[in-house]
């Protein structure tokens, strides 16, 4: 009878830290604010925007765990045991001032909140890639941002 109980307050102990590591997010960033905040970085950094268009949110990668929670929210989805939203993607091109270097942005969205994003560097000064990084670290400490430097 002890083992039992122990048993099953191990698995009680076991699916609550599964769902919060994998289905319960905190801090969430409205997809509205996206856009102007990574515009307002990028001109803090004497960078001009190029363009914004659309993208297709499968091409933007998302950190293991959170491609792990999509996964399994997609599927309560389907079977209507959870709600979830439309996921669409876009992404944002700065280039610099002088024509030197350029930024590339990849932001993937469900529904009103940010999910994950992606940021590329091509051909900048590490020092200007380091203060964007940190900037954007700052804005967005709840992500695991992935960074791809391109020469």
């Amino acid at each position: 009878m002890l083992k039992r109980s122990f048993l099953a307050i191990a698995v009680i102990l076991a699916f609550l830290v599964l769902f919060k590591l994998f289905m319960a997010e905190g801090h969430h960033s409205w997809a509205k604010e996206n856009e102007y905040e990574i515009t307002e970085i990028a001109s803090h950094h004497s960078l001009l925007k190029e363009e914004t268009i659309p993208k297709n949110p499968e091409d933007i990668q998302l950190p293991f765990v959170k491609s792990v929670r999509v996964f399994i929210q997609k599927n309560l989805h389907e079977v209507n045991w959870m709600d979830y939203d439309k996921e669409y993607g876009s992404q944002y091109s700065f280039k610099a001032k002088n024509g030197n270097g350029k930024v590339v942005c990849k932001a993937r969205f469900s529904g009103d909140h940010l999910q994950g994003m992606v940021v590329e560097f091509r051909e900048m000064e590490s020092a200007l890639i380091d203060s964007i990084k940190s900037q954007l670290n700052d804005v967005y400490p709840q992500y695991k941002i992935i960074w791809v430097d391109s020469l």
